[in-house]
């Protein structure tokens, strides 16, 4: 834009230089207009970012072809060959190290924070901690997690294994699928709702292992949580798999995460159509053949869900030794409370 030809040699600029190109512009109104055409990037509600205004936005776009470039394991292969030691803190990070950094993520996705940020400083002009915030914004990294070689971020895309679910009979499972009608989403946007659910559930101290196929994430309480994709059948599968004492937790998560989900599916693919199913925890702890389910239920936008004494007693279809009596343990079926 014109009124920033003056200012093309910064890689962006704070709002105070900005509130000197629009002196009468108290509200910052232009500002936004302009971010709202794609004429400059300001994220506003960014804590980290809110106080700079990108007006070279092709810089954001290197930022994340650092990471998602077409020719990865080609570019990666230079960089190791071009790599000069350096040091980090009291680490000294050399060549040896950076490939074992370099290979952790091209085989799992999990990059070390030192060689984000030391690749966004050698191969970009934005500040390393504004350029991750910016990758933390559109799913691109999730974390920080906390590791014993320091914090490390995931990126789910790169990540070559195979996740699975840790089979466990103290475990009670509850799963719900959004599965997609209509128009198929894209392969990309499965693999952005994964980010989006590590995001949801990432913290210093947990677990989170990402895979092609989706991420599980290992609680410090013993919940375990999964998340897969599978594209051909146009599907998204949540399993918490928990304990009858955190029963009525889960599924307040499961339900709110379910919540989230639909909201920043909203926002990556308007287009999307779905159903949500959700299981009859009994039938998958008994193992039958036909699951009992349920399709978008009005009870799963309720915040408030009965009280659970331990006595009251549900029918589920696939029971077919109770003979139609209520036999299953409310939860097994229903959100509620202990």
């Amino acid at each position: 834009m014109q009124v920033f030809a003056s200012k093309t040699d910064k890689p962006y600029l704070t709002l105070e230089e900005v509130d000197q190109l629009f002196p009468g512009d108290t509200d910052r109104v232009m500002l936004q207009y302009l971010h709202e055409i794609g004429r400059i990037m300001w994220y506003r509600n960014r804590k980290l970012i809110a106080c700079v205004v990108f007006h070279r936005v092709e810089l954001l776009t290197k930022v994340v072809e650092l990471l998602f470039d077409h020719s990865s394991n080609e570019v990666w292969v230079k960089r190791i060959a071009d790599f000069k030691p350096f040091e980090n803190g009291d680490q000294n990070i050399t060549d040896v190290v950076y490939k074992q950094m370099a290979k952790r993520f091209l085989e799992y996705g999990i990059m070390n924070s030192i060689l984000l940020s030391h690749l966004i400083q050698t191969e970009s002009e934005i500040k390393p901690e504004l350029a991750i915030d910016v990758l933390k914004l559109f799913h691109l990294v999730c974390g920080p997690i906390q590791e014993a070689s320091g914090f490390s971020y995931i990126v789910p895309y790169f990540s070559q294994k195979i996740v699975t679910i840790v089979e466990n009979g103290s475990y009670i499972p509850l799963k719900v699928d959004i599965c997609f009608n209509g128009l198929a989403i894209p392969g990309y946007v499965y693999h952005l709702l994964t980010a989006i659910y590590v995001d949801i559930h990432v913290s210093h101290y947990n677990r989170v292992d990402v895979g092609k196929n989706g991420a599980c994430v290992m609680d410090t309480d013993g919940t375990l949580k999964y998340f897969f994709h599978n594209q051909e059948e146009n599907t998204v599968s949540l399993i918490v798999l928990t304990t009858p004492k955190k029963l009525a937790s889960s599924w307040m998560g499961q339900l709110s995460t379910v919540k989230c989900l639909k909201e920043q599916l909203a926002e990556v693919w308007k287009g999307a159509h779905y159903d949500t199913i959700f299981y009859c925890a009994h039938c998958l702890l008994t193992k039958q053949k036909e699951l009992s389910t349920d399709a978008n239920p009005p009870w799963s936008g309720n915040q408030r869900h009965p009280a659970y004494t331990g006595t009251e007693l549900v029918v589920c279809r696939q029971d077919k030794s109770a003979q139609g009596l209520p036999s299953i343990p409310l939860p097994l079926l229903y959100p509620c409370e202990f």
